[in-house]
């Protein structure tokens, strides 16, 4: 074990989704997760999802 101190605690956000049997991610995101950062993801990155469409059916086009 390694004692660290740091002036700011460390942070990790992970986004992962589950739509019926399927795992969706994780995705990680590197800076900070700010509102705007959050909705850049949903429309880009979950966008760029499109085999999800094969494993989930219709429901895909109501992920975003």
């Amino acid at each position: 074990m390694l004692e660290v101190n740091t002036q700011y605690p460390e942070k990790v956000n992970v986004w992962a989704g589950i739509l019926n049997s399927q795992i969706i991610g994780p995705y990680l995101f590197d800076d900070t997760l700010t509102g705007a950062r959050y909705l850049d993801f949903l429309q880009n990155f979950l966008q760029r999802l499109h085999y999800c469409q094969e494993a989930t059916g219709a429901q895909f086009e109501h992920l975003v």
